[in-house]
C-alpha cells in the first residue's frame, strides 16, 4: 500500500484512490504496442527517478513578471482576482456560458468523477509531465494520470482493442497548446494500433476562465468546440468525428488558483477520476514532450 503524496508542489493531503479493481487490478501481459510505450520507464529504478518539479514547472500556477508598483498580490506571491480586467473577464465568462449551452451533452455528462475523500493506492500511477504525453497499455499500467492541473489542461483518452487490450493516454498542455491537436494524435495512434473506432474516447478538463491568462482577442480553447462538428447544419453521422466524451472546463477558480489549489487527474480501463484537494503517489514527470510528436 502507498499512502498519499501531500507533498508541497501539489497542495494536497492524501487523495482517494481512484478506487476499483480496475485502477488497482492491472494484468501484466507484454504490450503489444511497444512503440507507443514510454521508453524512460523508471520504476524499478528509483534511483533514477526524475525530481518532482516545482509547481510552476508543471503548469499549476505561471510564473509572472509584475510591476511592483501596480500588482495586486496575495501573500502567497501570486496575482489576486482584482487584477483580473473586469470587463474582459465578464466577455469571458459570457462566452463561455454560451458554450456550455450549446454544448450541453459534453458539459454534462457525468462520467468523470470527483473525488475527496483521502486513501491510498494499490500502486503508484505515473504522473506525466507538463507538455508531455504518455501513451501505453493497461497490461502495462492499470491507470496513469497527472497533477498540478490549473491553469493547464489534460487530455486523457482509452481506447479498446479485440483481444481485451486498453490503450490510455494522458497528456499535460499549458494554457496556450492547441487540445485538439493532442485528440487528432492519439485519435490516429489508437486506430494504428488496432483499436475499435467506437471505443475511442477521449476527455478534456482543467482550466481557469480568467483575464489574466486569455484576452478577448480570441475565444479560449475554440479548437475543441470546431472538433466537435455539432453544428445543426452537420449530418449526425459527421458529428464528433474524434469521439470526444465529456468536457470539464476551467473548473478551477482565480481564488482557488491564488489559494493553491490545483486538479490531479487519473484515467483506467472503466474510469476517469480526479481531484480539486489530493494528489497521488507515483514516478514524476513521465513522458514525452508533445512537442516531439505533434
Amino acid at each position: 500500500m502507498f499512502p498519499l503524496s501531500p507533498g508541497p508542489y501539489y497542495y494536497a493531503d492524501y487523495y482517494q484512490s481512484f478506487l476499483n479493481d480496475s485502477f488497482t487490478q492491472g494484468s501484466h501481459h507484454e504490450s503489444s504496442l511497444p512503440d507507443l510505450m514510454n521508453e524512460s520507464q523508471k520504476e524499478n529504478n528509483p534511483s533514477d527517478a526524475v525530481d518532482v518539479p516545482r509547481a510552476t514547472e508543471m503548469g499549476a500556477i505561471p510564473e509572472m513578471d509584475i510591476d511592483d508598483e501596480d500588482a495586486d498580490v496575495d501573500s502567497s506571491g501570486y496575482e489576486s482576482e482584482s487584477m483580473e480586467d473586469p470587463v474582459e473577464q465578464e466577455w469571458l465568462e459570457t462566452q463561455f456560458a454560451k458554450r456550455v449551452k450549446r454544448h450541453a451533452p459534453y458539459f454534462s455528462d457525468q462520467t468523470m468523477i470527483e473525488v475527496n475523500d483521502p486513501q491510498v493506492f494499490e500502486s503508484p500511477i505515473p504522473d506525466v509531465g507538463m507538455e508531455k504525453i504518455l501513451i501505453t497499455s493497461s497490461f502495462q499500467h492499470s491507470c496513469i494520470g497527472t497533477t498540478g492541473l490549473a491553469t493547464c489542461l489534460a487530455v486523457c483518452s482509452r481506447g479498446r482493442k479485440a483481444d481485451g487490450e486498453v490503450l490510455l493516454a494522458v497528456a499535460h498542455l499549458s494554457c496556450l497548446d492547441s487540445p485538439s491537436d493532442v485528440v487528432k494524435y492519439i485519435f490516429k495512434q489508437f486506430l494504428d494500433a488496432g483499436c475499435w473506432q467506437p471505443s475511442i474516447e477521449s476527455y478534456i478538463l482543467g482550466g481557469i476562465l480568467s483575464s489574466r491568462f486569455y484576452s478577448i482577442e480570441e475565444e479560449p480553447h475554440e479548437d475543441i468546440y470546431d472538433m466537435l462538428c455539432d453544428s445543426p447544419t452537420t449530418r449526425q453521422q459527421d458529428r464528433n468525428p474524434y469521439n470526444i466524451k465529456a468536457l470539464k472546463l476551467f473548473c478551477l477558480s482565480s481564488q482557488e488558483c491564488n489559494e493553491g489549489k490545483s486538479l490531479a487527474v487519473a484515467i483506467s480501463a472503466n474510469e476517469l477520476r480526479y481531484s480539486k484537494s489530493c494528489t497521488f503517489e507515483g514516478q514524476k514527470n513521465v513522458g514525452i514532450e508533445t512537442s516531439a510528436v505533434i
